[in-house]
């Protein structure tokens, strides 16, 4: 009489080998060599990497940048965006249904955010409460920048088309008017201090004193512009020089030609 013997199955082999490889037969991308099985988890085939990827971890990704190769560079650059984009949480939104902000800055004790509006009013309003404790008609067209002193005693804005295009405004218990810059459709405080302000006509840079709105000098290359579309005249960090129109000058003297 023969004997047949017949093979022993567990009975979760069975059923990893029939019904598992039913959901790894559905794998976008299934590969020949498989992990084990497992009843916990459902089962999913890694997802293949393409040819110029570069790795997931953000440090990795620093520490290997130099060595990845030229056509993974702009995969980097949106990797390393993805990254810092995804650990920003939205605080607030702000709506306001009568106006349209243009424009925004910090206060300098970060308790209030200066709003510009397109009507031209520059609105403070209270981080902490959302409530606005002040608004200044400032301009008669939209506010295009806000530019708080560092000492924060002054405020510069900026409007769009209707002059004045700029004016600078004294902070206290009021924001008070203290003078105009009619044609400057770009202005900014110095660096260091907040005793000088450097404004931009075209390709005019010129230089004010805070205290007195009195012109100082101004900045023009004698020869032919360089037609930039948007020229705006700039202090260097130490407030020792000025750049304009792609020329750096000198201003710790008598204007001085550096280079352009």
């Amino acid at each position: 009489m023969k004997m047949f013997f017949v093979p022993f199955f567990l009975r979760h082999r069975v059923i990893c080998s029939y019904l598992l490889r039913v959901q790894h037969s559905k794998c976008s991308h299934p590969v020949t060599t498989c992990p084990p099985f497992s009843l916990f988890y459902p089962h999913r085939c890694p997802e293949p990497r393409s040819v110029g990827s570069v790795p997931l971890n953000i440090v990795t990704r620093i520490n290997t940048r130099d060595v990845l190769p030229y056509n993974s560079w702009t995969m980097v650059h949106s990797s390393d965006e993805r990254y810092v984009f995804s650990r920003f949480r939205p605080s607030r939104t702000l709506v306001e249904h009568e106006e349209m902000y243009t424009s925004c800055a910090f206060s300098i004790d970060d308790e209030h955010l200066i709003l510009g509006t397109f009507s031209g009013e520059v609105h403070w309003l209270n981080i902490e409460s959302g409530a606005i404790e002040s608004h200044t008609l400032c301009h008669s067209s939209g506010i295009t920048s806000i530019v708080p002193s560092k000492d924060g005693n002054f405020l510069l804005t900026s409007s769009a088309y209707i002059s004045p295009l700029s004016a600078l405004w004294k902070l206290g218990d009021q924001q008070e008017h203290a003078f105009d810059l009619a044609g400057e459709y770009f202005v900014q405080f110095s660096n260091l201090t907040s005793d000088k302000i450097i404004s931009t006509s075209d390709v005019v840079g010129s230089l004010y004193d805070t205290e007195t709105g009195q012109l100082l000098r101004k900045f023009r290359r004698d020869s032919f512009p360089t037609g930039y579309t948007h020229n705006r005249a700039s202090f260097s960090p130490c407030d020792t020089m000025i750049l304009n129109d792609g020329v750096l000058y000198d201003v710790r003297g008598p204007v001085r030609y550096i280079f352009s």
